[in-house]
């Protein structure tokens, strides 16, 4: 970064705005170079294709791939991470739907129950993949959201094993086209997202882990691809995902440069779909404008200074800021923005409490329109889950079903702990103690009652796990690291 601005930062600290005092400790000291920069627009899209059970080897074959990489330079795309790039896919319009029951004897998905009803066995069949995707069915279609590494893809795969109906990444939706699968994985509005599937989502799963865990994996995920910045690079590597090896070296620099920040983002995104897409400040998380917000979504493009609302936005502006809504949060573009579910995506990873948690994903399932006809009986619900997750403790997918590991193959994956610092950890604390206390309580700011929302309460109950640990980490950690 340069020099200039460090000045202008510490302006911002100096100099804050009247109307938006800050809520938290304000981010200082940090910076953002070039390896950095070569980290955006990667995570997001590199498990663009792996939450799919098959692919069709005509479309992901290297000359297509080369044939959308050419025409995408071609097109002097300079910023793949646009909110809002131009689409150029089609889609039925939704009014054009008609429904119609499954054919008949249609087999449910991929369970086996033996003649006496007992001991229910589960064995894969085949995924729907996006050319198959009945026509003829009025889906209400799921977003699965969440910070990257928050092991969305293990819901993702939840959800397509118990309706043998397939998902997509956002950022193939944005590259690839349109297709009708019902249900959409990102990391928006996360500089890492892209809201690339226009009004086919109308309803939100949110999928929350550990902010510890869920950074430390962000970045190695980063590390396995070679912190590509491209789709199409990210594609190319994603066999490697969960194999490569971290540099230290790398790593380090990277947490010194982006974790402080990564900190805000993290309870940002969180915000934005729990409020159903207000538009707020990362650095604060005070409301913000449109035009601010829309270079919070771009990082890359802009210098640390011209990010921070207080170094453009001084005495001189004494306007209070009114509530303004992501515009894909439009009831036009998507039903509802709001979290209808949160999940903990720790809790579903320890068989102690996953079916539990994976109960919730069914649950949602059975009360989406479209899915009646296709959802396993809920006596498959805890086979599927201890047969993908609980009984299948190396994270290697099980037999039939390509592409479906999870972060366990990873070596190491049980010890790895990447250090940080205290102000670190006491960043992650802050962070944490904001959001409690935030979903804890009514909002006069937005008029939000929180105390009467269950996923906001199940919120705090996960976020005061995750505090305690980290918390526990600080006070046995050297002050001096």
């Amino acid at each position: 970064m340069m020099k200039s601005d460090h000045k202008m930062r510490s302006l911002s600290s100096a100099h804050p705005h009247p109307n938006r005092q800050s809520a938290m400790t304000k981010i200082s000291d940090l910076s953002r170079p070039q390896l950095a920069l070569a980290a955006i627009a990667s995570v997001g899209v590199v498990v663009s294709t792996l939450q799919l059970n098959s692919v069709n080897d005509d479309l992901l074959g290297l000359g297509k791939i080369n044939k959308l990489y050419n025409g995408l330079r071609r097109a002097k795309v300079g910023n793949i991470n646009a909110p809002y790039a131009p689409y150029k896919g089609e889609l039925e319009p939704r009014s054009h739907r008609q429904l119609s029951p499954p054919p008949p004897g249609r087999e449910l998905a991929l369970y086996t129950a033996n003649d006496d009803g007992t001991n229910v066995t589960c064995s894969f069949g085949a995924t729907l993949g996006p050319d198959a995707i009945p026509e003829d069915v009025e889906f209400v279609n799921t977003i699965v959201v969440g910070y990257p590494g928050a092991d969305k893809r293990t819901v993702l795969r939840q959800m397509e094993a118990m309706t043998q109906l397939s998902g997509r990444d956002a950022w193939d939706f944005e590259f690839l086209g349109m297709t009708r699968q019902p249900y959409i994985k990102t990391n928006y509005p996360h500089h890492e997202g892209v809201w690339g599937w226009q009004e086919h989502a109308d309803q939100v799963l949110l999928v929350v882990r550990n902010i510890r865990t869920t950074i430390d994996e962000y970045h190695d995920i980063l590390s396995d691809i070679d912190y590509a910045k491209t789709w199409w690079e990210a594609t190319m590597r994603i066999p490697r995902l969960y194999k490569g090896e971290v540099n230290e070296d790398f790593y380090a620099r990277w947490r010194d440069e982006r974790t402080m920040d990564e900190i805000g983002w993290y309870g940002w995104l969180i915000d934005y779909w729990m409020e159903g897409g207000i538009l707020r400040d990362y650095f604060d998380h005070k409301i913000t404008t449109a035009e601010h917000w829309t270079k919070l979504r771009t990082p890359e493009t802009f210098t640390y200074g011209e990010l921070q609302w207080d170094v453009n936005n001084c005495e001189t502006n004494t306007t209070i800021l009114p509530i303004v809504y992501d515009e894909v949060c439009d009831p036009a573009v998507t039903a509802d923005c709001k979290a209808k579910y949160v999940i903990s995506a720790d809790r579903l990873m320890d068989p102690a409490t996953g079916r539990e948690e994976n109960r919730k994903i069914a649950t949602l399932l059975n009360q989406t329109a479209g899915m009646e006809n296709y959802l396993v009986d809920e006596a498959a619900w805890d086979c599927l889950y201890d047969l993908i997750v609980a009984n299948n403790t190396d994270g290697i997918a099980p037999e039939g079903t390509e592409d479906y590991n999870d972060y366990r193959i990873r070596e190491g994956y049980q010890t790895r702990k990447h250090i940080v610092s205290t102000r670190h950890l006491n960043k992650m604390v802050q962070q944490l103690t904001r959001l409690i206390n935030k979903y804890s309580a009514a909002d006069a700011e937005t008029g939000i009652d929180w105390t009467v929302s269950e996923q906001a309460l199940f919120l705090v109950e996960i976020l005061t796990e995750h505090r305690a640990e980290i918390q526990a980490e600080l006070d046995a950690t050297d002050p001096l690291q």
